[in-house]
């Protein structure tokens, strides 16, 4: 195949400009908002709210698009609807000057709507860029007319009328220097398909230990003095997370959404500008040269060989950082995941052209017999991915397959507990995985990456304790919850549940020959400042446990954020290893891990601290 360039993609993009244009119209909101507001305040306030609705039932479907409404019905909740119990703010503990994502407090958001019929507003305005105005009360202090709008695919049309569906607050929508805590976003999910509603928090609670991801923690949503449960606070990957992941808000980012046929997976779509943005939706920053860019990324895991993708991809693409996503989502069994969909994530490239990837809508992992990556012929349909080992699956899809994904149906089937944690590999149609892993060295660190994880964060010695706290901080409010989208038993039980998969999912890890046995270690690290020419630099000891012989040892350390790191071999003295970095400016900051390597045939790796480049040490240089 072709390699991209920017010439023909401009071209391309010119030639079906029209056809574009018609995609666009059709994938966009309608535009409600100017139209109707006449008073020209940037909000829509009651009477042209409306008239608004009064067009939009005379013009159910301007766009002609077929427009796919709530089905509802189908969250498996028996008990009845009705309204919660009243809750006030004097009944409930403000956390001033906590942080809005502090995952050990139960924080209580008080929304109010200047109408009772605000649900039906907000479900009548979902495919428009109307929010509807409400007042936000958060640790007793008041926020004037943020904008609110039902968000979610399934998890919205799956869910009825009255129960409990996820929301999109924009604290911004008026006042766009107001901010909660921060932040200008909020997304509140409605933990669908998640009993517990613990998933999306214990995501973020393993995931952080090892790699920049969204933050979570769980929220107490009351409307209108009623309550509606909780919720997950999940934070937007906008750019306030760019500022915060990646140390900047430039650069571009899309959001790419569910999609059975592993194509948005990163495969290679040809040169057609258009095959990458019916799949990767833009949100910020995208131009023809971000496209060209993201086709190039494609091109160079896909369609050259090791050697050349070992030397020219960690400079279009966060390698460590890739890594971690994948063996996140296998070893926590994302429903949602790349394995399972190769979709469903952000993608963000950073002003430097390197990409990274962001998990996004983590509410389905850790399920024993999770589905995973329903295809068109309906959900759990098709067979396991190669190498799952899953005893319940109907039938074992033929290994490798197409870039389109193999059968029809898309790459469905279960995610086991028991499957490998090398499930995947073995499909072109997850080229993210399959590529990656070809490449020798990149494989030993996601093994080590595994192992890290699986022996740090699924001990359910530590996580069990955690996972019990959130459970019981929760526990009443879930019980006088009438919202909920399952029974309380099935909350009551829900850690046990978690609990027998995590110990499953850490049995077949662990059991695995590429994971079983001794692994090396890093016991200490020292870091102390030695005089230089003007300033002192920084050296850095580390002592690797006994029992495994070390073959070499490195320290990798990054000047400029975002941007590489530099790898230097540390000298063997003795038991300990040393290298040195640069003297720097006073007040300069630096990132830095160290690896250590296995000696012979092991070949297996250890880092400190484990997240390695994704989650590294810091230094300030001080006089």
């Amino acid at each position: 195949m072709a390699r991209p360039t920017l010439l023909s993609l401009v071209l391309v993009s010119v030639v079906l400009g029209s056809m574009h244009a018609a995609a666009q119209r059709g994938r966009e909101q309608q535009k409600l908002t100017q139209r109707f507001d006449a008073n020209k305040s940037g909000v829509l306030e009651r009477k042209e709210r409306d008239a608004a609705r009064a067009w939009l039932k005379e013009n159910p479907n301007p766009s002609g698009r077929r427009r796919r409404g709530p089905r509802g019905g189908r969250s498996g909740s028996t008990e009845p609807r009705g309204p919660g119990p009243r809750v006030s703010p004097n009944e409930v503990k403000n956390f001033t000057g906590k942080g809005l994502y502090n995952p050990s407090i139960l924080r209580t958001l008080f929304l109010t709507f200047d109408s009772d019929d605000w649900e039906e507003e907000l479900a009548a305005f979902r495919s428009t860029d109307v929010e509807v105005p409400a007042t936000l009360l958060v640790d007793g202090k008041s926020y004037k007319k943020i904008g609110v709008r039902f968000r979610g695919n399934t998890s919205y049309r799956n869910v009825a009328a009255g129960q409990k569906r996820s929301f999109n607050l924009s604290i911004d929508l008026v006042n766009n220097k107001q901010r909660l805590g921060g932040y200008k976003t909020l997304n509140l999910l409605n933990c669908h398909s998640d009993p517990s509603f613990l998933r999306e928090a214990l995501h973020a609670l393993i995931g952080r230990k090892f790699a920049p991801m969204p933050r979570t923690n769980l929220v107490h949503v009351v409307i209108n003095g009623r309550s509606w449960g909780i919720y997950a606070n999940v934070q937007q990957g906008n750019k306030d997370y760019q500022r915060d992941a990646f140390g900047t808000g430039k650069g571009a980012r899309w959001r790419v959404p569910p999609d059975f046929s592993g194509r948005s997976g990163l495969s290679y779509l040809g040169e057609n500008p258009l095959e990458y943005e019916r799949r990767y939706k833009a949100k910020s920053g995208v131009d023809d040269e971000a496209l060209l860019r993201l086709a190039d990324l494609c091109y160079t895991l896909t369609q050259t060989s090791m050697e050349e993708r070992r030397e020219q991809l960690p400079a279009m693409l966060d390698i460590d950082g890739a890594l971690w996503f994948l063996a996140i989502d296998n070893a926590l069994l994302d429903g949602d995941g790349y394995l399972a969909r190769a979709s469903d994530y952000v993608l963000y490239m950073d002003p430097t052209g390197v990409f990274h990837l962001i998990t996004y809508d983590n509410n389905e992992l850790l399920r024993g017999g999770a589905r995973g990556g329903p295809g068109r012929g309906g959900p759990g349909r098709g067979g396991p991915p190669p190498g799952s080992g899953d005893p319940g699956g109907r039938r074992r899809p033929p290994p490798g397959g197409n870039q389109r994904g193999g059968r029809r149906g898309g790459p469905g089937g279960r995610l086991s507990p028991e499957q490998s944690p090398l499930a995947g590999a073995d499909r072109d149609d997850r080229p993210l995985l399959q590529k990656l892993l070809e490449v020798p060295e990149w494989r030993a660190r996601y093994l080590a990456h595994l192992h890290s994880m699986t022996t740090q964060a699924l001990n359910w010695q530590k996580l069990g304790p955690a996972l019990e706290r959130l459970h019981e901080m929760i526990a009443d409010v879930t019980r006088a919850d009438t919202r909920k989208l399952y029974g309380q038993e099935a909350f009551a039980t829900s850690v046990a549940e978690i609990r027998k998969t995590v110990e499953k999912r850490v049995a077949s890890i662990m059991k695995h020959p590429e994971i079983a046995g001794v692994w090396p270690s890093i016991s200490s690290v020292r870091v102390t400042a030695v005089p230089g020419d003007q300033t002192k630099k920084l050296r850095v000891t580390a002592q690797p446990s006994d029992g495994v012989a070390i073959a070499s040892a490195w320290l990798h350390w990054q000047l400029k954020r975002p941007g590489p790191f530099v790898a230097v071999l540390m000298q063997r003295q003795g038991k300990v290893f040393m290298a040195d970095i640069p003297a720097q400016k006073v007040g300069e900051r630096i990132r830095y891990y160290v690896e250590v390597r296995a000696a012979g045939d092991n070949g297996r790796l250890a880092f400190w601290p484990a997240g390695a480049s994704s989650r590294p040490k810091r230094y300030r240089f001080r006089k």
